[in-house]
């Protein structure tokens, strides 16, 4: 029992002088810091270099690292020490700075401060500023031999480095607008005008609107169709004598649109040949596909045939009623075509990202050459349970080892007696 409580008050004297001597060297390790300043650039910063937890420092050489590229070094003023010596090497970024002190000098508080000016070239950023050695080329960053006392004793500081940050401006990160503003609506005879404005300057940038018109739907006849002249219809603007899709259109069409029996015979044809082709086993599907396809465009031929054009000065055409006219399908029907296009395709993608998005949620393909691997959620399933078959095995190997050597062990204890 002696031998335990020696060892016990050993441990606890090891530990106790542990905390004393964290204690001490607490309180003897100099705390440094540089202040963070911001500005934008042309603008001056004052950086401070301040000293806390002071055990009492004599003389100090150190280095000053800042960025020169970005800041150019104004000036040096004293703190509570003595006036330093320093010098800056501008093209090193690197001030040396030389304190002598008659004493040590246990105040703690801002030592020194820095002036930099932001260069007007300088680039948005955060530059750090720093103390080295200041034996720079050997001994870097270290500053083992840069502060000490009256005794001549080594003084090694914890330094907390600050720096300069950079804002962005106009000039080196461009204006910063906010939103479209419309200050003016356009109309049908006047432009409109929208303006932004910048967030760091206040600069404003206008822009004009056009002229926008608002168009009916329905074509309006111009000027009827006789059996010796063509007729003109276009859409007119709701609010202005404005108008536009101007086409014509000849007094057979007009006809033809009363009677649209000459146009179905041929869409019928097709609508049955698709059919009969349905019935084949071999394409069952995509036959079918095509019947349907083909009996809503015969469907929608039809439609449009059935709707007569109004060929009355002043009367309004809807879109059915003009869009089998020969200058319609040449000059008015391709952009109609084009947006439709363009919106089906747009409903098409979404969707299909929905769909994507929706599988890969239960079921992840992967593709090798010709083959397809599917995998479902049940594999990480699989894996678990393998995992845990595996532990279960070898903790009964293990108990069983256990009680193996258990067993052997009194055996020879028994022999041992006997």
């Amino acid at each position: 029992m002696s031998i335990v409580k020696k060892f016990i008050s050993f441990v606890l004297c090891a530990i106790l002088c542990t905390i004393m001597c964290s204690a001490v060297f607490a309180t003897s390790t100099p705390i440094i810091t540089i202040s963070n300043k911001s500005d934008v650039p042309s603008n001056s910063v004052k950086i401070d270099i301040s000293i806390a937890n002071n055990p009492g420092i004599m003389g100090m050489t150190f280095s000053i690292m800042y960025d020169s590229e970005n800041l150019e070094f104004v000036d040096l003023s004293r703190g509570y020490i003595s006036a330093p010596t320093y010098n800056n090497l501008s093209d090193e970024g690197r001030i040396i700075v030389a304190v002598t002190e008659k004493e040590d000098k246990y105040d703690n508080g801002t030592l020194m401060s820095l002036i930099f000016k932001i260069k007007d070239n300088a680039k948005p950023g955060k530059y750090a500023i720093t103390l080295a050695n200041h034996k720079y080329e050997k001994y870097a960053d270290s500053l083992h031999n840069c502060f000490s006392n009256s005794n001549q004793e080594s003084i090694v500081p914890t330094v907390k480095a600050g720096s300069v940050t950079v804002e962005k401006t106009c000039e080196n990160s461009g204006h910063k607008y906010s939103v479209w503003s419309v200050t003016k609506k356009a109309s049908c005879t006047e432009t409109g005008q929208k303006e932004r404005t910048c967030a760091r300057c206040g600069d404003i940038e206008k822009q004009e609107i056009p002229i926008t018109h608002d168009f009916e739907a329905e074509w309006t006849v111009d000027k009827a169709a006789t059996p010796s002249e063509d007729g003109i219809m276009s859409r007119h603007c709701k609010n202005c004598d404005a108008v536009t899709d101007k086409i014509t259109f000849t007094y057979q069409e007009v006809e033809d649109s009363k009677d649209p029996d000459d146009n179905t015979s041929s869409d019928n044809n097709i609508s049955s040949d698709a059919s009969s082709n349905g019935s084949n086993s071999s394409s069952s599907v995509s036959s079918s596909d095509v019947s349907s396809s083909e009996n809503n465009s015969s469907n929608e031929s039809n439609s449009s045939n059935k709707t007569p054009i109004d060929n009355t000065v002043g009367a309004k055409n809807p879109l059915s009623a003009v869009e089998n006219t020969k200058d319609f399908q040449e000059n008015i029907k391709p952009n109609f075509e084009n947006n439709n296009t363009s919106s089906n395709t747009e409903n098409s993608a979404e969707q299909s990202g929905n769909s994507d998005n929706f599988d890969t949620q239960s079921i992840t393909t992967t593709t090798d050459g010709d083959k397809d691997t599917t995998t479902d959620k049940a594999q990480p399933f699989i894996s678990t349970s393998m995992g845990m078959a595996i532990i279960i095995i070898c903790a009964l190997l293990s108990i069983g080892m256990v009680v193996f050597c258990i067993i052997l062990i009194i055996r020879r204890k028994k022999a041992e007696q006997d």
